[in-house]
Parts: structure tokens; sequence; C-alpha cells
């Protein structure tokens, strides 16, 4: 069966995302080998499946060998978001202008959401070891949804780090540890919320306003590694994110919980949970979609050469 010509909307070194419908994605990967170890994303769908869904994690209606059926999210990444709002130096390729603003309400919500995502794998003993714009996704009603958990590793693994300024090189401060990023957990975690608050709250990352020669990104490493951090503003969001890069919260439940703390009506605004039907009957129409051919229409980009 043929169906409506699909779009591509996104792709990376693990696979392709195609819009199947309106509502359903699916995530194409390269056809696993008997060799092959099984995809950690599929390990992480298979463990939530087993716990009620969380609304601020992106969910999965299906899956094959090859493929993730997602519920599809219409309003692209946070980092398209924000870039499409920037202009940049068109040689140094720094922002030069912020043309919009997040309105201050939604920059709660996306906290809370953000939190709430995160503290919820924390109670599975999970951490998800990617956080960055590109791998936070927002709904028709600008919810923003947590996704892509191919690096998704246990509470107390090693971390092998992520560029600037979503993680930061151990420091003086930490003894034997120093230049290294340390192990995965609340300080990792908390790190990179803190960066994408900034991010969210300036439109731009951490330095990327400002010109440090031809060494950027080593240049940024070194300035997190000995806390030299943007200068931030004396404002309670500002101070959460002084919080994250310092490394104060002992658990992400405990950064979640003062997000709530500040404005306890955003509670009432967040993502509400999907409704099991409508999980049963996407998960019913992705079987379907697979029986009538739909993973011959979306190859992976190693199919399509």
């Amino acid at each position: 069966m043929r169906h409506q010509p699909l779009e591509i909307l996104g792709w990376g070194s693990v696979g392709i995302v195609w819009g199947v419908t309106k509502t359903i994605a699916v995530k194409r990967l390269k056809t696993l080998t008997k060799d092959d170890e099984p995809r950690n994303e599929h390990l992480v769908f298979d463990l939530l499946d087993k716990y009620p869904s969380c609304p601020n994690i992106v969910q999965s209606f299906h899956r094959t060998p090859s493929a993730i059926f997602l519920h599809r999210m219409t309003g692209g990444t946070l980092d398209q978001r924000l870039r499409g709002l920037q202009t940049r130096d068109p040689v140094r390729h720094l922002v030069i202008q912020v043309h919009t603003q997040q309105p201050i309400q939604l920059v709660w919500r996306w906290m809370a959401e953000l939190t709430d995502a995160i503290a919820w794998l924390e109670k599975l003993g999970l951490v998800h070891g990617d956080l960055r714009p590109p791998n936070l996704l927002l709904d028709f009603d600008d919810h923003l949804k947590v996704s892509d958990f191919d690096s998704t590793v246990t509470t107390g693994e090693a971390c092998e780090g992520l560029p600037p300024p979503w993680a930061r090189v151990i420091g003086d401060e930490g003894a034997g540890k120093r230049g290294t990023f340390g192990y995965h957990g609340p300080r990792t975690e908390q790190f990179a919320i803190g960066s994408i608050i900034y991010t969210i709250t300036r439109g731009f990352e951490p330095y990327e306003d400002q010109s440090l020669g031809e060494d950027h990104g080593p240049m940024v490493v070194n300035l997190l590694q000995a806390k030299v951090f943007p200068t931030t503003d004396n404002n309670e969001i500002d101070a959460i994110i002084r919080k994250c890069w310092d490394g104060t919260y002992s658990s992400i439940q405990d950064l979640h919980s003062e997000v709530m703390l500040i404005d306890p009506a955003i509670s009432t605004m967040m993502a509400k949970p999907m409704d099991a039907d409508e999980h049963i009957n996407a998960k019913q129409k992705c079987i379907q979609l697979v029986e009538e051919g739909i993973l011959k229409e979306a190859p992976h980009l190693t199919d399509m050469m």
C-alpha cells in the first residue's frame, strides 16, 4: 500500500525521523546484524513502558528492530525555535541579535516540564545523558517534551561528556577526578539543565554572543572548568541557573521542587498524560502501518545510498 509522501523531520548519527501521519513519526534506524547489541533507546522505552507515562517525555507507540514509532511533535525542536529568532554574524557565527524573547510564563513552564521529565528518569535510576535543545521537542501547544534516549545510562556510570556548554570538565575541586567529566548523575544533568535555561532566557547558548578567538570551543571548555560562567542577573531564574552550574542540588527532584515553588500555578499549565485509549489506538495504527510496508517508504540513510 502506498502512503502519502513522507516528510523528513530530522536526522542524526543514529537515524532519520520521518513524519508519517499528523500524530505519528518514525525514527528509522540502520538494520541490525546478528552481532549487534540491542539498541539503547529500545531498551529505555521498554523500561518506560512498565510505568505510567510521564507527560513530559515523548511517547513511543511501537518499536521494531529497525524503527521507533513516536508521538509526532509539530512544534519542532527547542533549538529550531531559538535559532529562528536569531541573527548571526555570517563570518564568526556569533549571535548578534535576538529578535524576540520567550514569554516568562512559557519559560517557567518549560523549566517545570524539563525538570519533571529528568526527575522522572532519576526515579528509575537513569540519566538522559544528552540534554541539549535539539533533543527537546515542542508540541502544538508549546509543551516541552524530552526525546532521544540513545545516550541514556544508569546513574553512576562514567560520563564521556558532551560539547560545551552542555557538560563541564571537572576542575580543581574534583581532586582525582580533575580533567574528567566524572560520573553520570544529578551533577551532570543539572549542569546541562542550567545551560538550557540560560539559553532559553537569553536566546543563545552561553558564550555564543562573544568571540573568544579561533579556539572558541576549547576556550569555553576552559572557562567552564574554571567556573567562569557568563554573567547572570539577580532574579529567581538566574539563581536557579547558578545553582545548576555550581552543582548545588543533590537530586533533580530537588531542582524540580524549587522550580515549582516559585510559581505553584505552573502545575496547572503543564502537559497532561496521554489518554490510554489514544495511546492504544496509536499503537494499533503503527502496527498497521508496518504491515502495509511503511518502513520501505521511510528508509534509513544507508538504505538511500
